[in-house]
Formats: C-alpha cells, sequence, structure tokens
C-alpha cells in the first residue's frame, strides 16, 4: 500500500511540471526613441528600444515617457513562450526651431530623421519636436554632410554647414621629368613627376612645359577619391628664329634695364580728326641673365599732346602674355579721345619692379625719331624725359644708332567716325635735331646682347 501512495505522488508531481507555462517577453518600440519604460506603473529602469525578457504569462500595463512628447500606454498580454511586440508613435506637446544654412554654396537638399524634406539651404524649421534629430545635407559635386542636433522647447538652433566639393587626384608623370604643370591654365608651382590632389571632379586640362622641349598637353577626367595617371613623353623643340607677326618691326638683340617707375615712350600722330584709344600693344622681353621674367607687371601709361611727353592722360596695369611678340591689350575703359588739331601724342610703358620686363627695340626701316626715355641720367639727380636722338651710351654698337635706326615697338589702335578701328605705327619724323644739350645713360642701364632663340 505505501508502495502505491509512493508511485501516486509522483505522477502528480511529474504532471504539475509538464503542465508548467513557460516564461515570455515584451519588445518595446517607440518613435522617437529612448523613452522610458514602465510596466504596471513601475520604472523598469529601460529605454525604448528594448526588451522586457522572462515575464510570467499575465496581463500587463505597458508605459512609456519621454519629456517633450505626451505619455503613451498599452495592454498586452503575454503568452509563455512567445514575445509580444509593441510600437509606439510618439506625439510632440513641446517644439523647437532649426535655422539650416550652407556654405560656401546653397541650394543643398535638406534631409532630417532620414526623410527629405523637400527643401534646400538656408531654410528655416519653425516647429520641430524636441530632443535629437539627425541632418544631413546633399548636393551635387559636393561630398554629403551630416550631424545630430537637438532640439530644445521654445529655442533656435542654427546649423551652418560648410559643404565640401567631391574630389580626386591626378598623378602626372614625364619623360624627362622637371616639366612644370599647369591645371586648367594656372601654375601649380610643382614639377613632374608629382601628384595633385583634392581636383574637383569632371574634364581638365594638364599643360607641360620644359625648357628645350615642345610643350605637351591632355584632358583628363577625375573620379571621386580615385587617382588619374598621366605619362608623357615630351619631344625636343626645334629652334626657331624670332618672327614677329604684324607690319615692319624687326626686333634687336639688345635693350634697356628700366627702374621702377621709369618709362620708355613712343610718339604718335593721330588722324585729321577724333581717335577714340581702344588698344596697346608692347613687345616683352627678357635678358640673358634673366630670361623668365619678361611678364612683370608694368603701367601702359598715355600722356598729352606737345613735341615731349607731357600731361598724363590714364594708365592702366598689364602684365605681358607672350616674350618676343605683339602683346595687345584693352584700353577703351579709360575712355582717352585725342582730339584733331591737339598734336601728337604718347604711349609709354612704366615699369613697376626693377630691369623687367624689357622692351623690345625696332631696327626695322622706316626710322622714326620719335622714341622718348624718362630716367636718370649721368649727372642728374631727378629723371627726366629725353629722346632717343639726345641719349649717349658707351658701347652701344656704331651701326645702330639711338633714334635714327633703333626705336621702341609699341603700337595703339583706336575708333575712328565711322565705327571703324584702326592701327597707329609711330610717327616718321626727319632726323632733325632735338632741343636741349645731349645726356648719358648710367652704364648699369645699357643694353644686355640676348640669345633670341632661348626665349622662345
Amino acid at each position: 500500500m505505501k508502495k502505491l501512495w509512493l508511485l501516486l505522488g509522483v505522477v502528480v508531481i511529474l504532471g504539475l511540471v509538464v503542465c508548467a507555462k513557460p516564461n515570455g517577453a515584451i519588445e518595446v518600440k517607440s518613435t522617437p526613441e529612448g523613452a522610458a519604460v514602465y510596466l504596471d506603473g513601475d520604472d523598469t529602469g529601460k529605454k525604448t528600444n528594448t526588451i522586457l525578457a522572462d515575464l510570467e504569462p499575465d496581463d500587463y500595463t505597458v508605459k512609456l515617457v519621454l519629456e517633450g512628447y505626451d505619455d503613451w500606454e498599452k495592454d498586452v498580454t503575454v503568452e509563455g513562450g512567445d514575445t509580444v511586440t509593441v510600437e509606439a508613435v510618439l506625439v510632440a506637446n513641446a517644439f523647437g526651431a532649426l535655422q539650416v544654412n550652407s556654405t560656401p554654396v546653397q541650394g543643398a537638399e535638406i534631409w532630417l530623421d532620414g526623410d527629405s524634406t523637400g527643401v534646400a539651404t538656408n531654410a528655416f524649421f519653425d516647429s520641430l519636436a524636441v530632443g535629437s534629430h539627425t541632418l544631413k545635407l546633399k548636393l551635387a559635386e559636393y561630398k554629403d554632410w551630416d550631424t545630430t542636433v537637438t532640439i530644445v522647447k521654445d529655442e533656435i538652433d542654427t546649423v551652418n554647414a560648410v559643404l565640401v566639393l567631391k574630389t580626386g587626384s591626378i598623378q602626372v608623370n614625364s619623360t624627362p621629368t622637371g616639366a612644370d604643370i599647369f591645371l586648367d591654365g594656372v601654375d601649380k608651382e610643382t614639377v613632374t613627376n608629382a601628384l595633385l590632389t583634392d581636383v574637383t571632379l569632371g574634364d581638365h586640362t594638364i599643360k607641360l612645359t620644359l625648357d628645350g622641349y615642345a610643350d605637351w598637353d591632355t584632358t583628363v577626367t577625375v573620379n571621386e577619391d580615385e587617382t588619374a595617371t598621366i605619362d608623357a613623353v615630351l619631344e625636343e623643340a626645334p629652334q626657331e628664329e624670332v618672327e614677329l607677326k604684324e607690319d615692319e618691326a624687326t626686333p634687336a638683340g639688345f635693350g634697356f634695364k628700366m627702374q621702377a617707375g621709369h618709362r620708355l615712350a613712343v610718339m604718335f600722330t593721330p588722324p585729321s580728326y577724333p581717335f577714340e584709344l581702344t588698344q596697346a600693344c608692347y613687345v616683352p622681353m627678357g635678358w640673358a641673365d634673366d630670361p623668365d621674367n619678361w611678364d612683370e607687371d608694368c603701367y601702359l601709361v598715355f600722356l598729352g599732346p606737345g613735341e615731349e611727353p607731357g600731361t598724363e592722360l590714364g594708365r592702366k596695369e598689364a602684365a605681358g602674355y607672350e616674350a618676343m611678340n605683339f602683346n595687345w591689350f584693352d584700353v577703351s575703359d579709360l575712355d582717352i579721345t585725342i582730339e584733331s588739331g591737339t598734336g601728337s601724342f604718347y604711349f609709354a610703358v612704366e615699369n613697376e619692379v626693377n630691369d623687367n620686363p624689357g622692351m623690345a627695340l625696332d631696327v626695322g626701316k622706316p626710322s622714326h625719331h620719335v622714341s622718348w626715355m624718362y630716367t636718370v641720367f649721368v649727372g642728374e639727380i631727378d629723371p627726366k624725359w629725353a629722346p632717343f636722338d639726345n641719349i649717349s651710351i658707351t658701347g652701344w654698337p656704331e651701326e645702330t644708332l639711338l633714334g635714327d635706326s633703333c626705336d621702341l615697338i609699341l603700337r595703339v589702335k583706336g575708333m575712328i567716325p565711322g565705327g571703324k578701328e584702326v592701327t597707329l605705327t609711330p610717327t616718321v619724323r626727319q632726323s632733325t635735331p632735338y632741343s636741349g644739350s645731349r645726356v648719358t645713360l648710367p652704364a648699369d642701364r645699357k643694353y644686355e646682347v640676348l640669345d633670341w632663340r632661348e626665349l622662345r
């Protein structure tokens, strides 16, 4: 009998074990996240999104609390071994504002919390729910920009985003190396072989220059975060004779090194009707001991009328763009009109720095006898004007006399009545003596022999 009761007890216990249900769980999610989770009125210490595990099968009340939002609650039933999911969309009851700016360009599309707002920078949002928000800006050719902003009740947060262009790189190699690199016409102040970084996307021109070799150029496409490689083989350049492209000018192999503020000028006689200046040109050159600075800045100065350079009529800064050729510059903005009957006027080039640029001299025919120099001559304290015919120079070639067979290569263009533009060459003046005594040019100003082929 005792054995029977013992057997019945074991059966009952096993039955209870078999019938016991396992615990369940509640997965709690909210938009926005970060809400405190309460279960049956008690703070669980957890924040959404989270899971409340190991709950006995029963009915429960879930409550979410987040500052700036209405409280949210829901009754849920937990079954043994199951996980119940509740998802809450919290309703804001407190708001702030956000100003979104972008530089160096505006027009970037604004995304908040992963969704496009449909507006672009610069923009103002006057009613954003308090709390944290993700902010992203998108603009073609620029890298995406993102951050997190925290909105505070009744306050304005300002975001100033600095957008960065999408870029790639160009590896520029050449044989031989040492060639100057120009990117889209801009000297990069480096030589091959070199890596050009932070290059904007798209097509770009690369030009290589190296003394004694022909210029080399190509077009290259730059992609984001990639490196395009260029391998240039430079060809030796044939030597060329110097040839000017306009009128009868014949360049000489010598010139004057002028000091800053000093000038070389030519006299022009206008037509017998109003002449409105439109363009002016000079022929820049370098020196045998300084061949590369022919493109230094200078002033184009117009002086008016008389038997010698007189009152300044106007000036404009310029820089040469091609050595040993006519470099024309627009001067129409100076609004200079030479009226008929007022006599000759003068066009001068004034150096901004010592020695450069050099001005090419004309030894062609006919002789003009109309070039002038403004400098400090031997025995003088202050600079003054003197015609070439009155200037003596120690060591000047006997067969090339100043003023007799040597003048400056300066030219001007202008509009005449009827809307036609004409070119003026220097006045041809008979070889009659100028008034005034002869002057002597200091030895350090006299000519420097050039090798023209090296300048090309």
